[in-house]
């Protein structure tokens, strides 16, 4: 295989990226995976996982339908938690949590 063909290739791979998938792992919410066991506590951590952020809203996917009424118990909490994290340059990265459940 030639330079040329590679070439196109990875083209191909960078246009479906920026045209089909529009989306791509934030550094922000790579942080967040990173950290969640910390941010969240330990029974939590086992239960739900952070998707994305959007407009300083974060997706948060929860393994059972009766953790989202939990989670929302600690909403405030899991934000303030978050937003006092020192990594992260913008102290007040969410400001509202959505709790979603998906297997």
């Amino acid at each position: 295989m030639g330079k040329s063909n590679n070439f196109f290739e990875i083209k191909k791979i960078i246009e479906n990226i920026f045209n089909e998938n529009k989306t791509f792992p934030d550094i922000n919410i790579l942080f967040l995976k990173k950290n969640w066991k910390d941010i969240i506590g330990d029974q939590l951590y086992l239960h739900t996982e952070p998707v994305k952020i959007i407009n300083n809203l974060l997706i948060i996917n929860c393994d059972h339908q009766g953790w989202i009424n939990t989670l929302q118990f600690y909403k405030e909490e899991i934000i303030k938690n978050i937003n006092n994290i020192n990594n992260i340059s913008n102290n007040n990265m969410i400001k509202d949590i959505k709790f979603i459940f998906k297997k």
